[in-house]
């Protein structure tokens, strides 16, 4: 006979792990990270708070050097209806904030090149020539000795 054990009991579904990083996760195995990761836990000093269930247990365990677990009872939030005592301080409403227009962007013109200012400049050639230029030229001087 099988037996469900996915069913909780009253007492596990009433607890709670607190789960703290407490050491890095460099340098460490793959799986182990990746189970860092899946508890939800990114820094050295993270901290979550996970229900209390098999697969949390086992993720846990994998990689118990690294953590700092605390088992706390979960208590329920409780529904209240009734004001808070006190003066009630009036919240004024938010206002829906209106979204920005977007700006037309404007197109792209063709840059204009520099004209030379002198004659001496436009007549001026660059001094560094590129490594294709320089395996070129003695080339063709060897071509046409």
């Amino acid at each position: 006979m099988a037996t469900n054990r996915s069913r909780a009991t009253k007492d596990q579904s009433a607890r709670e792990l607190r789960i703290r990083l407490r050491k890095s996760t460099n340098r460490r195995l793959a799986k182990h990270r990746a189970c860092v990761a899946g508890l939800g836990l990114r820094r050295i000093g993270d901290e979550v708070c996970l229900p209390d269930r098999a697969e949390i247990r086992g993720m846990v365990n994998r990689v118990r050097y690294l953590l700092e677990v605390e088992e706390i009872a979960h208590k329920p939030p409780k529904a209240t209806a009734s004001k808070p005592k006190g003066k009630a301080q009036a919240q004024p409403e938010a206002k829906p904030r209106a979204k920005p227009k977007a700006k037309p962007k404007a197109e792209a013109k063709p840059k204009a090149k520099a004209a030379p200012k002198t004659k001496a400049e436009a007549k001026a050639k660059p001094k560094t020539k590129t490594k294709t230029e320089a395996k070129a030229k003695p080339k063709a001087k060897a071509e046409a000795n």
